[in-house]
């Protein structure tokens, strides 16, 4: 049976921010077993674009050392979208 109430740790460092368009962070994951070191960190990118009444919300993440990492991070990024939305919607 898999417990989910280990602790769990993630850090970032915000790297770059444009007010309601762009928040770019360095991420260091417990996940990756490794350090936390700048090199052991990925980037991942957020840009929010205006569509008319809409706005599109873009993530892009990179810098894997590893490919169970990426898929580690791939399995979260497709939940975020419909957390965060929910978080933003009136």
């Amino acid at each position: 049976m898999t417990n989910f109430n280990i602790p769990y740790r993630d850090r970032g460092t915000i790297l770059a921010v444009e007010r309601e368009r762009l928040l770019q962070y360095s991420l260091w994951s417990q996940a990756s077993r490794r350090p936390d070191l700048p090199q052991n960190r990925t980037l991942v990118t957020l840009t929010l674009e205006p569509l008319g009444e809409m706005t599109r919300l873009s993530i892009h993440h990179e810098g894997f050392q590893s490919e169970s990492e990426y898929k580690h991070a791939n399995f979260f990024l497709t939940v975020a979208p419909s957390v965060i939305k929910k978080l933003l919607e009136p």
